[in-house]
């Protein structure tokens, strides 16, 4: 073989490879052991959010502390390819240009440039909307199961707790009120009615019966909010426009105000994203006015906590819009917001962030069970500490 055939095909060779590395749709890698990037695809510089694959290697000037969310995932990753030298199916947080987090299975390996040196090269692929599935079908599941066990003790308690209410009640009725038939049986005894009055008030006998009676009623109150996990909803679905549905919501909390919760809507901005879209979709439309009702209160309170800059106010973006065959209405709040922990766990039942007798952690949990179990929806929550609040309610479009 010649020496300029032997060259034809090197260079043959080399623009294949090169061809197949420029136009993979995996992002494709090079380091060095140190971790500075030696040569990327476009695919790469694209999962990653630069502009190109020369702001990549410029930027890049160590890979580690650019990309990797945590700093034991890399060592994890270094660690595996020291020992076996191959990595395959990794998956890891890391971080785009902007900051995003996002999803990505790497596969790796340790070999050798032509000049010798040791290198790490491989492939990465965004996975992050699979993930973001994964944990939403995960969170349904758990929210179905502990929703279902909520309501199976709603009925066992349901009954005992009628019971202790109406017997306060007539406590109440046959203790405090200077009716015939008290009066009667009080003489009957001996006893002036009027002293069994007196000794009751002085005793603070009533108000332990009222304070008895506001705690049953409280009770119930949770109790039928447990019940409404199992109960399907006997009304006929029908055509609703989701906008109109969000805008009677706020007709109905634009003057609401509690001092208790530190929240007043009347000096929250309103931003109103969703004029021009068709959202029409089949529903009950006083559950899914429900729905946004417990989602703007949640998040005017959740305002209501943070103190804001000069020049910065409280506000809301409400959005409205088609994503395929569902109609999609946003609510997003520029809140404290909430970390990962909480994000994961605010729709389930009786969990809160809010202190004693504010709150009984299930508007939220119903909000979820609405919008997934009776109207086979999505609702769905983004925050980040510092960053606010964004919930989605995702619904089938009508169809005439």
């Amino acid at each position: 073989m010649t020496l300029r055939k032997v060259r034809s095909e090197l260079q043959h060779s080399e623009l294949k490879y090169r061809s197949i590395f420029d136009n993979a749709q995996e992002g494709i890698y090079q380091t060095s052991i140190e971790g500075r990037v030696l040569a990327v695809n476009d695919a790469f510089a694209a999962i990653f959010g630069y502009a190109s694959r020369e702001e990549v290697v410029d930027t890049l000037d160590n890979v580690a502390t650019k990309l990797y969310h945590n700093e034991s995932d890399r060592e994890i990753f270094l660690e595996a390819l020291r020992t076996e030298g191959r990595l395959s199916g990794f998956e890891v947080k890391m971080k785009r240009k902007n900051g995003e987090v996002v999803w990505i299975t790497m596969n790796a390996r340790k070999t050798q440039d032509q000049d010798g040196n040791v290198i790490f090269e491989g492939s990465v692929v965004d996975i992050t909307s699979r993930k973001h599935n994964e944990l939403r079908i995960i969170q349904s599941e758990k929210m179905m199961s502990v929703g279902g066990l909520a309501a199976g003790m709603a009925h066992e308690i349901n009954n005992p707790l009628a019971v202790i209410i109406s017997s306060v009640q007539n406590l109440q009725r046959r203790l405090t009120r200077e009716t015939s038939r008290n009066v009667k049986i009080a003489e009957e005894c001996g006893v002036p009615y009027s002293a069994i009055m007196e000794y009751i008030e002085r005793s603070s006998c009533s108000k332990l019966m009222t304070g008895m009676y506001e705690a049953g009623m409280r009770a119930a109150t949770i109790v039928r909010g447990m019940l409404s996990f199992s109960r399907k909803s006997d009304s006929e679905f029908v055509p609703h426009d989701l906008g109109d549905l969000m805008r009677s919501a706020l007709s109905l909390v634009v003057n609401d105000y509690d001092f208790r919760r530190n929240y007043d809507f009347r000096k929250i901005k309103i931003v109103d994203d969703f004029d021009a879209e068709d959202l029409t979709v089949a529903c009950d439309g006083t559950e899914i006015q429900q729905v946004f009702l417990n989602l703007l209160k949640n998040g005017a309170e959740a305002m209501g906590e943070k103190k804001y800059h000069e020049g910065e106010v409280p506000c809301f973006v409400l959005r409205g819009y088609r994503l395929g065959d569902l109609a999609v209405m946003e609510i997003e709040d520029n809140g404290p917001g909430m970390d990962e922990e909480v994000r994961n766990r605010i729709m389930e039942p009786f969990f809160t962030t809010k202190s004693a007798n504010r709150g009984t952690g299930l508007g939220l949990s119903i909000s979820y069970f609405i919008v997934t179990d009776r109207h086979h929806g999505v609702m769905e929550v983004f925050s980040e500490p510092g960053k606010g609040t964004r919930f989605s309610v995702k619904l089938p479009l009508y169809e005439s």
